[in-house]
Formats: structure tokens, sequence, C-alpha cells
């Protein structure tokens, strides 16, 4: 059975729809449903980095042919890439978004400027680095900032040099290394797509979304690589390993440490910054500062301090909440390293005043190691005995993760929501109504409430699962 049957994507949405319309937001604000290598990752995605090497923007007008992308077929159909995206993906809004009263807001805000009609976040390089297909400056770039937002070479790569060679008979049979040459930029490999994806997700030097920006308006980044691209409207097939029925849990372990060597490259480089305030708050548990003032409330509860001192600061809770767990589908011995490193650098990071230098190196230490596993999780196989002792361990697990903050519980929800669809996938047995029921319980709680951008009413409640 094909790992994205019909009827397993109507179980997904429903899984994902409750968390993904409350809690989730694309990177430009709108709400939507739901060898080591130790270099930075790129300042501004791989397409960026390609651009430096002088190579020319084609723009999606050369993807739009019926004759080649622009075929005008069902939603997600060869030969239709470009308008399935075109037509029903939100990444084609990232720069007309720019102009919208928010957008100008949040400009007005974080610059500090007399007036919105002043501001004016469609001009900003901060915001046209994931904003726009090209916000590096030179010729092209009245050309192609506007080209319909994140366009095609934005993921797959400069076109210059592959665009006429891409549909020949020899294409598919190129090597993945012989076709980067050619500014081509594979994304099969669920660990390219995902390292693509947390430099706008996620962030990089160049493209922070830190408390600055936050404070003046913009949504904080909750990114989650597997919840992402199971509700993305997908141009594109799952062929050969990605076939697999396991490809759901090897998606989100892949997220996950794709993520947080993202956040770890993020952290270094706000560590070594000398211009900025440190430490930078967005590192740090949102909701541990913005709830109401509730008499009685669980946050006077001393049990709800799991794994922290009372009153230190709750670091690092969305993109490192589960990598333990992601990491435990490794048999590699190297994982022991990873969880004491991490351990450590989250010691350091919930003191009043952490060590910048240390801060940086460890982060890099744990970012190389991870960069090792993330190749190994890519390759792996996962029978349906080992996803199933997986769900267990995280309901198991859950009171230690999830019961101190909102950003575990959810994280919790994601992982239980992408095993559940994986085993599905390798047994329809699986999706049964009650576990699904526990899914959408386990949801409901995490939502934001009308006017509200933080979770009012959720509070720790424990394990609830009736399975």
């Amino acid at each position: 059975m094909a790992p994205l049957s019909s009827l397993n994507r109507r179980g997904r949405g429903v899984v994902f729809l409750l968390f993904a319309l409350a809690l989730t937001a694309l990177l430009w604000g709108v709400t939507f449903r739901s060898s080591v290598a130790t270099e930075p990752l790129p300042a501004a995605g791989a397409a960026s980095s390609l651009a430096a090497s002088k190579r020319e923007w084609q723009g999606v007008a050369s993807c739009a042919s019926t004759a080649c992308h622009g075929g005008n077929g069902p939603k997600g159909s060869k030969g239709s890439e470009y308008t399935t995206w075109v037509l029903y993906d939100k990444h084609t809004r990232a720069y007309n978004i720019l102009f919208d009263e928010r957008s100008k807001i949040i400009e007005k805000n974080l610059r500090h400027l007399k007036n919105v009609t002043s501001a004016h976040a469609e001009t900003d390089d901060l915001c046209l680095r994931c904003h726009a297909m090209n916000a590096e400056k030179g010729p092209q770039r009245e050309s192609f900032v506007r080209d319909f937002g994140i366009g095609c070479e934005s993921c797959h790569g400069t076109a210059q040099e592959w665009l006429g060679v891409h549909y020949a008979s020899d294409w598919k049979s190129r090597n993945d290394e012989d076709k980067r040459k050619l500014g081509f930029q594979p994304m099969k490999q669920l660990a390219d797509r995902a390292q693509l994806c947390v430099t706008c997700h996620v962030g990089t030097a160049d493209k922070e979304v830190n408390h600055d920006l936050i404070a003046a308006g913009h949504p904080r980044l909750n990114f989650e690589f597997g919840a992402f691209q199971a509700i993305m409207p997908k141009h594109w097939r799952e062929e050969g390993e990605n076939a697999r029925p396991d490809f759901e849990a090897r998606a989100w372990a892949v997220g996950q440490i794709a993520s947080a060597r993202a956040a770890l490259e993020l952290l270094a480089h706000r560590s070594r910054s000398s211009a900025e305030p440190w430490p930078e708050f967005a590192e740090y548990d949102c909701f541990a500062c913005h709830h109401d003032l509730r008499e009685p409330s669980w946050r006077q509860k001393p049990g709800h301090y799991v794994g922290r001192t009372p009153g230190s600061f709750p670091w690092g809770t969305w993109y490192y909440a589960m990598l333990p767990q992601a990491l435990r589908g490794s048999e590699d011995k190297g994982n022991g390293r990873v969880s004491s490193s991490l351990s450590e650098l989250k010691k350091e990071m919930e003191k009043p005043s952490p060590n910048q230098n240390q801060i940086a190196e460890r982060a890099r230490e744990v970012r190389a190691q991870l960069g090792r596993l993330l190749t190994e999780e890519e390759k792996r196989h996962y029978e349906q005995t080992a996803v199933e002792s997986w769900f267990q361990s995280i309901r198991k697990d859950e009171q230690k993760t999830a019961a101190a903050n909102w950003d575990g519980a959810a994280q919790v929800y994601l992982a239980l929501a992408a095993l559940y669809n994986a085993l599905g996938d390798m047994d329809p047995g699986h999706r049964d109504a009650r576990m699904r029921d526990s899914l959408k319980a386990r949801a409901k709680p995490l939502e934001f409430p009308n006017g509200y951008d933080s979770p009012r009413e959720w509070e720790p409640k424990g394990n609830n699962d009736s399975k």
C-alpha cells in the first residue's frame, strides 16, 4: 500500500486539523492546517548560495508552460506541478503578504517608525530573505523578487544551467552531485528537503526571527517538518525509498534532527554576537512569561517544574523536547553523547547569565554530532514492531517531556500523530477510531482561543490515552 493513500490523507487531515488551525503559522503569519558537517548552515538557503555563483534566475514563468509543469491536471498530478503550486501552495503568497496591514505594523514596530504609512516590509532585506525568491541585490532583483514569493528556484536551485537539460531522458540517471554542479538542488532525500526548509522556518544568522521581531508582531517560528510536509499541497510524488510505509516515521525523525541542528547553529551565532542582547529571549519558552495571571493557577504548583530548577529559564522547549526520542531509532552509540551534551547545554542556558563562549562551543559540538546521525536516519528502515515500540515509548515518557509546558505537549502530540500515520500505512488495522479520537482529544487543549496568541486553556493533564 502506498504510504499516502487517500484514506490515510483523510485521517491525517483530521488528526492535524485542530492542532494546526490554532497553533501553527507559516513564516508570513497566516495560520493554516496542519561525514560530519561543522560549517554553518547556508546563509540564505541552497538557492541563494547557488545564486552567489553568478548563475541567473529564470523565474517561475519558465516552468509554467503546459508542455512542462503547467498542465492544469488534477492537484499533484505529473505535468501539473506548477499548476498545483500556484493554485494551492501558500508559499506563493510569501511576497504579497508583506503588503498587508499586519506586515506594515510589524515593520513600523521593528524599525521604530513614526507611522504605518512609512513602513515598507516589501523592501526590507530581512523580510525578503524568506518572503521572496531572490533577495540578493542585483539586476535580477526587481524582475524576480515579486515572482510569486517562494518560487521554483527557491527550493530547486538557480535554473540557468539545468533548465534546458532537466527534461532529457538521461536526467534521472544522473547522480545528485552532478546535478548540484549545474545549480540544481535535489529534493528527493528527506534530509536535503528538511535542511532547506529549516533555513527559513527555523532560521539562520541572516534570516533570524528573534525576540525583537516577535515582539514587533511576527509569529514565532514553531516548525515541525513532518507536520508541515503532511499538510502541504504536494506537487511531487513520493517514490523509491520514500514510498516505503515507514515514511511518516522517518520524516518525523529526520525533521526533528534537522530542526535541532539549525536551532543549534542559530544559538551558536547568537552567543558569538556582541551586537545583540544576550541571552536571546526567543530561545526560551514564550508562554513561561506570556500568560494570564490567574489565581489559583497550575503554574503556582511546585510540581510543574519538571527537569529544571524553579525560577530558571525554560530553554529549548520546542526544538529539543523530542530530540532524544527522535534519536531512539538509531543504534549508534554516539547518541549518549548527544543527550549528555544537550543536557549540559540546557543546564548552562537556564542560568541567569549563560557563558557565551561555552554555549557556542557546545552548540557546535552537538550540531556536528547530529550531522552524522541525520544521514544515518535518512537511510534507516523501520519495521512495524519498532514503530509500535517507539509510539509506546513516547507515551511512557510523556510526563517527563510534556508536563511542564505547552511546547512539550504539542511536540508529543505531533510525534504520536506521525507514528500513528506510519503504523496505519504499515497495517490499516492501526487506523482505529479510538486512537484517532484520543489524538483529537490531545489536540483540543492545545488550541489558542479566539483573540489569544497563547494557549489560554492549556494546563498539564498527564497521559489521558484510552489505548
